[in-house]
């Protein structure tokens, strides 16, 4: 999922059609898997490969991203 930029982003889409505050409420375990999983694709990346697969991502999508999971 890490190596194509559109795949990568059908999963963060994924993520996010969870309401967010209600998944907070629901299911804090999955939640928390969910930042787990972007923050660890973010991490083993590196920043300078993490902003390039992401750059092609509409500015919506980035910034929930970043909002909801702080990636």
């Amino acid at each position: 999922a890490v190596s194509d930029a559109q795949t990568l982003g059908f999963v963060a889409h994924a993520f996010l059609s969870w309401d967010a505050a209600g998944l907070q409420q629901s299911n804090p375990a999955l939640a928390r898997e969910f930042h787990s999983v972007l923050l660890g694709f973010s991490q083993n990346l590196g920043p300078q490969a993490w902003q390039a697969l992401t750059s092609g991502w509409p500015q919506d999508l980035k910034a929930q991203v970043q909002g909801n999971f702080g990636v």
